[in-house]
């Protein structure tokens, strides 16, 4: 465009319209040009492309399922292809007995004293299960201490109220360790009910029954006492 204004023949402010340079003008422009090498436009350089999506950034390894802690499929895993084996379930173990001695039916129990009938004249004394008799309170080592109505154990033994007249050792052995009780009320020892009471060592049981509990506050039992041998 500058050789164009610069040409003798061209005013200051050429109009643009189909041929509307005067052919000689165009000749010289075009003669002007001649041996200049062709400029090739030039492409910019592509810019930095975006990884395609859902493709893996390079050095990364796809993540799989473990099995047993060897990645699953894995050639080099002498686990590969191993069906995994069902473990065998815990037993449970049973929990450890009472330190309290056991008691069995079996038990070679021998009669005491028998067909004992002490009686006791107020609160204050209690029965010596031992020795057969009464004693002042706080004297027996194994006893069966009375309030107004209803009698009370000693330490750990134990005791049951039997349904038959006529309890067996055991009888008694087998009710308390299915139906012991903790309280012998006397109401529920009416009509000679008896009841028995068993040592906490297991080597002593007493089977009685409650024969008079009169107004003036006096109480009397019918015991008999059976002992382990050994």
């Amino acid at each position: 465009m500058a050789a164009v204004h610069a040409h003798p023949m061209v005013g200051g402010r050429p109009e643009f319209a189909d041929g509307w340079l005067p052919h000689q003008v165009g000749d010289d422009i075009a003669s002007h040009d001649v041996g200049r090498a062709p400029v090739t436009p030039t492409r910019r350089a592509d810019a930095a492309r975006p990884p395609a999506r859902g493709r893996r950034a390079a050095g990364r390894r796809e993540s799989r399922p473990l099995l047993d802690g060897v990645p699953a499929g894995d050639a080099e895993s002498p686990d590969a292809g191993r069906t995994p084996t069902a473990r065998s379930p815990l037993t449970a173990q049973p929990s450890s007995p009472s330190s309290r001695p056991a008691g069995t039916a079996a038990a070679p129990y021998v009669p005491g004293c028998t067909n004992v009938e002490p009686t006791s004249p107020d609160t204050s004394y209690e029965f010596d299960l031992r020795a057969g008799k009464v004693v002042p309170g706080d004297t027996a080592a194994w006893y069966l201490a009375r309030g107004a109505d209803a009698f009370v154990l000693s330490g750990e033994s134990d005791a049951f109220i039997a349904d038959g007249d006529e309890p067996t050792v055991a009888d008694c052995v087998h009710g308390i360790e299915t139906q012991p009780v903790t309280a012998l009320p006397f109401a529920d020892l009416a009509g000679e009910r008896p009841f028995c009471v068993w040592s906490a060592d297991r080597k002593e049981i007493v089977i009685a029954r409650l024969a008079e509990a009169p107004e003036d506050g006096s109480v009397t039992i019918a015991l008999d006492r059976h002992h382990r041998e050994g």
